[in-house]
């Protein structure tokens, strides 16, 4: 009985075993494979909205109208009374598409040819008109296999378009980018959201107070339902403010900032009425972009300079306090979360944006009349640009990037329109690429290299028509058009993963550049993964002197968080040889040290690295949690006969429970894979004992009318509670895969028992007392068990960071007790137990 028991056992705990290991594998093999199935902005399902564009409100000005160029240059009639909503939708296959609008009863079936983009018109009737109320008129695009979406939103020379996201790239919190009103206040900024679900509880915090009066950072909240479309817009009444001089200013209001959250999945979209950029700058264009979520924010991106513009703007919201702003490494701002960042005039210049947190960040052409401030020797003035109106486009994070886009120019007309793109690609991959299957002219279109980044700009203009580019790495794509009056942009694609913290274990990397009698070195920290320099200490130097710009230095001095430096260095007066070592030092802790040599001629380099150990398995070196357990419980006896006050002929036998318990655990970690782990657990002993007579007695049975064996038995159903504590050792065999040891002490709180005398044979007798086989008799206690047990217990275990700071994981275990719990004389006891657990860690 007992190899049987004990075969029964061990089949039970490699089964168990197995099990366990095939749903780690399961889980496992996911997060290794997670970045080869990105998540990108194609897809089968949208949902898009149209809103109100500059000219709806203004009757008096609706209409065909006569539109000259300020310098008389062109003349042209356009037909301001009928907004026009377009969709450009691509693929790779040809597929079946539905488009459908339940608020106008609108359903339309067509088709899209593999490799081409198919343009549709959408009725005017979709437009959303007013703020407050829910309206249904949000567009719904289905189809059989993946598609890309683009929305045009025009009405008369008030024009933008937008990439739309699928629904698998929405999410729950949002923060919306906009502009100010124009300075009149008369056209304002608004943004929608759009329902996908049924019983969605939306809250909305406005950064500003709103038309219906809903006041700054006040939340309130909407039910929405599937379809629904809620507009906002900022209130054109918003008073007045002092300047810096003291006088009256009025306040131009902006939604930029306010935040989304909402109990199931909704698109946000955000822009303008029709905005002046920057203010007070002709002409006003309408402004659209729908919003990501703030998982697939990023804190690296490369903004390009537009094509027949002197100037542009960009903006950046930060989603968590004490976000730092760089720009081309150098620190601009640091914003709180909700905050916003501005530079209204970034010139002609192409502009490496990083954050020391996940941001937004959204670029804006410049109006007709922007650009740059010129003077002729007597005075100052503006000159403008003379070619499109403001337009918005979301700026793509470079860890989103994708390698093929395919895409169509949205405007055609007597406006004579011309389109762009700003490719943006690392410097090493530009032979790869290609724009409609050839090589782009580099010469005619000549790569830019960014700030002290490793990637270029590519900027070139496009014909009207469909359109593809590829490469053989990640890159960025930009689209954008202007007309004499009007404008458009927005971007190709991106990838919309979450963005996870990814651990920085990649030491700064010094590049050096031979120049005339010095070197420059470029120190960086700035790969997706990094965060950024925190010092730069110069160790020692001997016959050479650094420098920044034209300035000698003693050490360089830098914002904590700055992706890249630049410094100089050159041998001293009198000095015929040289040497300097350098160490660079990132937030993470990776240090890196560099030792230049001058021998009178040449300058000679060698870098040593000093990576911190790999902690990203961890949180914090302390910590603490709780997990239930279930176990599957196993008792054998040998030569029991006696427990507690009844002693049988025969022995004891026992029956197994599957009782739950509960624990708390603790941990330390004393390297980069080991920590000791102490824990305490109440967990009882589930037990039911049954001691059999070897006598048995012949009785007569009135049913069968023959004699049988009589046989009786003694049941103990013990409680038998204990805490447990416990010491031991875990070692990390995989960010997600862990194996431990423990010995634990068991402590029994209570030993008493129920008991009874049960007839187990003939089936048809019963105690005369109860009329039932079984007869209670009174309680005993298990005198003869131990007080205290002692076992091991050795398993592994899964885990999964789903916060910085919280942990879940799950254990199975088997767990043995290293002696009989029975006292010397009483025969042998002996247990194990088959255990699961499921809970959570969490640093101090």
């Amino acid at each position: 009985m007992h190899f049987i028991l004990m075969s029964l056992k061990y089949k039970y705990l490699l089964t168990a075993l197995y099990i366990f290991c095939m749903i780690s594998t399961c889980i496992i093999l996911p997060a290794q494979t997670v970045n080869t199935v990105k998540k990108t902005s194609e897809g089968t399902e949208f949902w898009v909205c149209f809103q109100e564009n500059s000219w709806h409100h203004a009757l008096e000005r609706v209409g065909k109208m006569k539109l000259t160029d300020p310098r008389g240059q062109e003349m042209y009639v356009e037909d301001r009374s009928i907004s026009n909503f377009e969709l450009f939708l691509s693929s790779d296959t040809t597929t079946r598409v539905r488009i459908e609008i339940v608020g106008i009863r609108y359903k339309l079936d067509t088709m899209v040819i593999g490799g081409s983009v198919r343009r549709l018109k959408i009725p005017s009737s979709a437009e959303v008109t007013g703020d407050g109320t829910l309206q249904p008129n949000a567009v719904r695009i289905t189809s059989d296999s993946p598609i890309s979406v683009t929305c045009l939103n025009e009405r008369g020379s008030s024009t933008d378009s937008y990439l739309a996201l699928p629904s698998k790239a929405l999410g729950l919190e949002y923060y919306t980018m906009s502009y100010h009103s124009t300075p009149s206040n008369d056209l304002v900024p608004h943004m929608a959201i759009v329902a996908t679900k049924d019983s969605t509880i939306v809250k909305i915090t406005p950064s500003f107070i709103t038309s219906r009066n809903r006041p700054a950072g006040v939340p309130f909240t909407v039910i929405m339902n599937r379809g629904d479309v809620y507009q906002i817009a900022a209130s054109n009444m918003q008073g007045y403010t002092k300047t810096d001089r003291g006088t009256d200013s009025v306040i131009n209001p902006d939604i930029s900032g306010t935040r989304v959250q909402s109990t199931k999945p909704v698109a946000v979209f955000s822009g303008h009425q029709c905005a002046d950029i920057p203010m007070r700058v002709p002409f006003c264009n309408y402004l659209v972009e729908q919003v990501p979520p703030v998982n697939s924010w990023g804190m690296h991106f490369i903004l390009g300079k537009f094509a027949k513009r002197s100037s542009y703007a960009y903006r950046v919201i930060a989603s968590t306090n004490n976000t730092k702003i760089f720009e081309n490494s150098v620190l601009v701002k640091e914003l709180q979360a909700g905050q916003m960042y501005e530079n209204s005039s970034a010139g002609s210049r192409n502009i490496m944006l990083t954050a020391s947190s996940p941001v937004l960040v959204a670029q804006f052409s410049h109006g007709y009349l922007g650009g740059v401030s010129r003077t002729d020797g007597k005075s100052t003035y503006i000159r403008g640009d003379s070619i499109g109106d403001p337009m918005m486009l979301v700026v793509s994070p470079t860890q989103q990037f994708l390698r093929e886009y395919r895409f169509a120019t949205p405007k055609t007309s007597f406006t004579n329109w011309k389109h762009f793109i700003n490719i943006v690609i690392p410097s090493s991959a530009i032979g790869s690429l290609r724009l409609n299957g050839r090589v782009i002219d580099t010469v005619r279109n000549y790569p830019e290299f960014v700030g002290l980044s490793s990637y270029v700009c590519i900027q070139t203009d496009i014909p009207f028509g469909v359109h593809t580019v590829k490469a053989d790495v990640p890159f960025g794509l930009y689209s954008y058009g202007f007309a004499t009056n009007d404008a458009y942009g927005n971007m190709i694609g991106q990838g919309f993963d979450e963005i996870e913290e990814i651990r920085d274990s990649l030491p700064p990397t010094f590049e050096r550049r031979n120049l005339d009698k010095k070197i420059n070195l470029v120190i960086r920290d700035d790969k997706s993964s990094d965060k950024g320099l925190q010092s730069i200490r110069i160790i020692s130097a001997i016959g050479l002197a650094a420098m920044y710009g034209n300035n000698y230095i003693d050490q360089p001095n830098i914002n904590p968080g700055t992706p890249q430096y630049t410094m100089f260095v050159r041998p001293l007066n009198g000095f015929m040889k040289g040497k300097m070592e350098i160490e660079a030092k990132d937030l993470a802790g990776n240090i890196s040290t560099y030792t230049l040599d001058y021998d009178g001629t040449n300058f000679l380099g060698a870098l040593e690295e000093k990576p911190v150990p790999d902690l990203s398995k961890i949180t914090e070196t302390w910590l603490w949690g709780s997990y239930a357990i279930a176990s599957s419980q196993y008792h054998t006896l040998n030569n029991v006969k006696t427990i507690g006050s009844i002693s049988v002929t025969g022995q004891f036998e026992a029956e197994s429970g599957s009782p739950l318990g509960l624990g708390f655990r603790f941990n330390k970690y004393i390297g980069s894979s080991l920590s000791v782990s102490l824990k305490a657990e109440y967990l009882p002993c589930s037990i039911v004992l049954r001691g059999r007579d070897s006598l048995l007695k012949r009785v007569y049975d009135s049913v069968s009318n023959q004699y049988l064996n009589f046989q009786e038995a003694f049941v103990l159903q013990p409680t038998l509670p204990m805490i447990s504590f416990s010491t031991g050792i875990e070692y990390q065999l995989h960010p997600l895969l862990y194996t431990f040891i423990d010995i634990q002490s068991s402590i029994i709180l209570s030993k008493s028992a129920e008991s009874f005398r049960q007839i187990e044979s003939p089936l048809s007798y019963a105690y005369s007392q109860s009329g039932t086989r079984e007869l209670p008799i009174s309680n005993t206690g298990l005198d003869q068990v131990k007080m205290l047990w002692l076992s091991a217990n050795a398993g592994i275990g899964i885990q999964k960071k789903i916060h910085p700071n919280l942990v879940l994981f799950g254990e199975t275990s088997f767990n043995y007790t290293l002696h009989s719990v029975l006292q010397n004389g009483y025969g042998d006891w002996n247990y194990s137990s088959l255990r699961f657990s499921l809970g959570f860690k969490t640093s101090f």
